[in-house]
């Protein structure tokens, strides 16, 4: 042990006796344990807090917890109104969340698996990378860049640009700048409900839609081929939301499958604003194909499937196409024949896809 002192009076730590003061000098010894130790310079390997179930120890560059718990948080906390300031340009936060009102970081790039913020994202250059950038705040970038991430909610505003691979704006406004390289855009703002047996996928901004429709194994009958005969049958696809709207165009591929007496029967299909009910071997050539004339399915045995793509039966700008307020709203395919026998259900099985405007 080195002992050196201003004073006259040397404390012998290693006899276990308490000392209380060291007014100035040097130790170096191995451990020194006390309650307050005053320093102008501390000089060692590593510094530990002696917790043994929760502690931490500094070593090198490190800070690292240390002890017995599975599970130790280490917590800097700054006095009064100031933050944790960092003087180099990279702030290297792996796999964790960062939890505060705003985030403020120049010209650097924030990369994580989730960005998530109930107040405001704010930088002038900011570029995000991957993950779900959300926020029921705002986003305010002058370039804001994203390949794979979906933003959705708040306010993205002030933009240059906004890039990004998916763009899913649920209930956000987006203003300034321009869209850029957008692979889809989905929405929940101003859209319709499929019908049973039915999901859709909403494309566009509340205003321009393209709804597609996946259909899987619908029964359009509903048990109502019970024998031979003629019969107009038909199932829900789609019902739009209240409000007038212009409907452009319309595309099916659909295929039928019933039971064995009907496999080589060939309906009569389309797709119109009211559901096939009558006694007929064929559709009503009106509101019951008003979005798809009549075509002649392949067959009920899964054939096809049969692809249709027009605009409205009645022209474009015309008939259901300019759909107002009091108009139906329902959209239903429909099917009919002289069956050549009974089949528990016939099932429709494709997509359709719808795209529209809503006006007002």
């Amino acid at each position: 042990m080195k002992k050196e002192f201003q004073k006259s009076v040397i404390y012998d730590y290693q006899s276990g006796r308490q000392d209380t003061e060291l007014n100035s000098g040097t130790i170096t010894t191995t451990a020194i344990v006390a309650t307050t130790i005053n320093a102008t310079t501390v000089n060692a390997t590593t510094l530990d807090t002696n917790n043994a179930a929760a502690g931490v120890t500094l070593k090198g560059t490190t800070l690292a917890a240390d002890g017995t718990d599975a599970n130790i948080d280490i917590t800097i906390t700054p006095k009064g109104a100031t933050g944790v300031v960092t003087s180099v340009a990279d702030f290297d936060i792996d796999g964790g969340t960062i939890d505060d009102t705003v985030i403020d970081v120049g010209v650097q790039t924030i990369q994580a698996t989730d960005m998530t913020a109930t107040g405001t994202i704010t930088d002038g250059t900011l570029t995000a990378v991957g993950g779900v950038v959300s926020t029921a705040g705002s986003i305010t970038a002058t370039t804001f860049t994203d390949g794979t991430a979906s933003i959705s909610g708040g306010v993205i505003s002030g933009a240059t640009s906004v890039s990004s691979t998916t763009l899913t704006d649920g209930t956000a406004t987006i203003t300034g700048g321009d869209l850029t390289d957008i692979g889809t855009i989905v929405t929940t703002d101003n859209i319709g409900t499929p019908g049973t047996d039915v999901t859709a996928v909403e494309y566009g901004n509340g205003k321009d839609h393209v709804s597609v429709l996946t259909v899987t194994s619908k029964d359009i009958s509903g048990g109502r081929i019970t024998a031979a005969g003629n019969l107009r049958v038909g199932g829900l696809l789609y019902t739009f939301p209240a409000g007038a709207h212009l409907h452009h165009v319309t595309y099916s591929s659909i295929a039928l499958q019933g039971d064995l007496a009907v496999h080589g029967d060939t309906p009569d299909c389309g797709i119109g604003s009211t559901v096939g009910t009558m006694g007929a071997a064929t559709l009503n050539g009106t509101t019951e194909e008003d979005y798809i004339t009549g075509y002649a399915a392949t067959d009920c045995n899964s054939g096809g499937p049969d692809v249709n793509y027009t605009a409205a039966t009645a022209g474009y700008g015309t008939g259901i196409s300019v759909n107002g307020a009091a108009d139906a709203k329902t959209v239903y395919l429909n099917a009919a024949a002289a069956w050549s026998g009974a089949t528990a259900a016939l099932e429709a099985t494709g997509t359709v896809v719808l795209k529209w405007t809503s006006i007002a």
